[in-house]
């Protein structure tokens, strides 16, 4: 969204600080000085809805002059005010490995809240558990990159099990990504269940329809319920 509060942190190397302030003001328009704050200066270009302010260690920026001095005052309050406190932030990254040059977190249960008052399904599907944090991290080994994901404080992920992919004998040689998901049909058969009780009666028809074959494409020639054993997805450009 146009309005979302963006706030960007840069470290600053040591004995530079001065030099980063005059150069913010002699850029493009140059930005103003407009006071302190928590040992801060702050700086702003209104024309250009620019705000920042520079300590002794960053430069931090932000899309309103209220969202910098946000981030100086959870700065100053510390412990969970900030992200380096938030338990899943931290038990996130102890799962990562230790030497990484790119890492990424996503509070899901806070984006899931938000998406949730839009689409009303979302719980539904979810049954009800928004939770967790997802990270991932990017590691330069000898011969490429590795990446590595993890979900913690998830209540469905401990019910997931570990299985070995079997369909990559059915991809082709120069499929370009590849994704394997163990026990697709459940959460099939969840959206599908969900879409039938928040649809019109033609709506319901559609899917009842839909779903007697689908129990058929997913490996299921008995039950009227979507087979719980584990099916893939794979994506091939050519």
């Amino acid at each position: 969204a146009a309005d979302q509060p963006m706030l960007a942190v840069l470290q600053i190397a040591p004995g530079k600080s001065n030099d980063l302030k005059a150069l913010i003001q002699k850029g493009p328009g140059g930005m103003k000085e407009t006071g302190t704050q928590d040992g801060a200066t702050l700086y702003a270009d209104a024309a250009m809805g620019t705000y920042a302010a520079v300590t002794d260690e960053s430069l931090i920026v932000g899309s309103s002059a209220d969202v910098v001095k946000q981030s100086l005052e959870a700065h100053a309050a510390g412990g969970d005010a900030v992200l380096s406190g938030v338990f899943r932030f931290n038990d996130a990254l102890a799962l990562l490995p230790k030497d990484v040059f790119a890492m990424g977190y996503v509070n899901l249960e806070e984006i899931g809240a938000e998406t949730a008052d839009t689409i009303p399904q979302l719980k539904t599907l979810a049954n009800g558990q928004l939770t967790g944090a997802a990270a991932m991290s990017v590691t330069a080994e000898q011969d490429g990159l590795r990446m590595k994901a993890v979900l913690v404080d998830a209540p469905k992920a401990a019910e997931q099990q570990p299985f070995a992919p079997t369909l990559t004998q059915q991809a082709p040689a120069d499929t370009v990504a590849y994704l394997g998901f163990n026990r697709l049909a459940d959460t099939v058969q969840a959206a599908v269940d969900a879409a039938s009780q928040q649809g019109s009666g033609d709506t319901k028809k559609q899917i009842d329809a839909l779903t007697t074959q689908l129990p058929l494409l997913l490996g299921d020639r008995k039950s009227t319920r979507l087979n719980s054993s584990h099916a893939h997805i794979s994506y091939a450009v050519f």
